[in-house]
C-alpha cells in the first residue's frame, strides 16, 4: 500500500516532531542532520528544502514547542465545570499531568535547549521560558481579579515558581521518572505556595 504524500506543510511538521524526539533521546549538540532524517524516514537533502541549517531547524523547532503547548492552554477550558473550579496554577497542573509523557517530551527539549553549546539555541530557550512566564503571569492577574487572592498576593513569584517547577518535572522526564512526584503531591506543593505568597480568599477543590 503506498504512503500518502505528504504536503509541504505537513512535511515539514514531519520534520519537526523527528527533531523533536531525537533531541529528547539526546541532545541539541548529537541531534544531526543524519539521525533527523533517519528518524524521519527520508533523505537528508529533503531536510535542507525546508531549513537552511541543523541551527535553523532547531530554533524552528523550539518555535514550535511553545506554540504546540500554547495552543493547548488556550483552547482547553480551564473551569469549563463551576464544581472543579481551580486557580490557572491548579489547571496548569492538571493539563500537564494529564498529557505528563507529550508534555514531558516537549518540554525536556527545552531544559536541554537552556545547556546546550550553541548560544543561539540557549537564548531561544530562555526567550520561550520568560513567554511563557508572562502567559502565566496572565492567567494569575485574571484570578486576581476574579477574588481568588489578595490584592498583593505575588503574581510574579508565582509565576516563576511555576517555571521552577516545570523544569523539574521536565528534568525528571529526561531523567525517566515521570510518575516520581504524583498529581496530590503537585497540588500539596501549590496549596503551599499559594498561602505562601498571600492567601486565597475561598477555598478552591483540587478533587476530580
Amino acid at each position: 500500500m503506498k504512503r500518502k504524500r505528504l504536503t509541504a506543510e505537513e512535511r515539514k511538521i514531519s520534520i519537526l516532531e523527528a527533531t523533536m524526539r531525537v533531541v529528547a533521546r539526546l541532545n541539541y549538540d548529537s541531534a544531526t542532520i543524519s539521525l533527523i532524517a533517519k528518524e524521519a524516514r527520508i533523505n537528508q537533502a529533503l531536510i535542507y528544502t525546508h531549513f537552511k541549517s541543523k541551527q535553523d531547524l532547531q530554533l524552528v523547532m523550539l518555535d514550535y514547542i511553545y506554540e504546540t503547548l500554547l495552543k493547548r492552554y488556550t483552547d482547553t477550558p480551564l473551569n469549563s465545570d463551576p464544581s472543579k473550579e481551580m486557580t490557572s496554577i491548579q489547571a496548569f497542573a492538571y493539563l500537564y499531568h494529564n498529557n505528563r509523557q507529550e508534555e514531558g517530551r516537549f518540554r525536556s527539549c527545552v531544559v536541554k535547549a537552556l545547556v546546550a553549546i550553541d548560544p543561539k539555541i540557549r537564548e531561544k530557550a530562555w526567550e520561550i521560558v520568560n513567554e511563557e512566564h508572562a502567559f502565566i503571569a496572565g492567567g494569575l492577574a485574571d484570578d486576581l481579579k476574579k477574588g481568588y487572592y489578595e490584592k498583593n498576593f505575588d503574581i510574579d513569584t508565582a509565576a516563576w515558581w511555576v517555571i521552577a517547577s516545570d523544569l523539574l518535572f521536565s528534568t525528571l522526564y529526561i531523567m525517566g521518572k515521570t510518575d516520581v512526584i504524583p498529581k496530590e503531591r503537585v497540588f500539596d506543593s501549590i496549596k503551599y505556595t499559594e498561602k505562601k505568597l498571600k492567601p486565597v480568599k475561598k477555598e478552591i477543590s483540587d478533587k476530580d
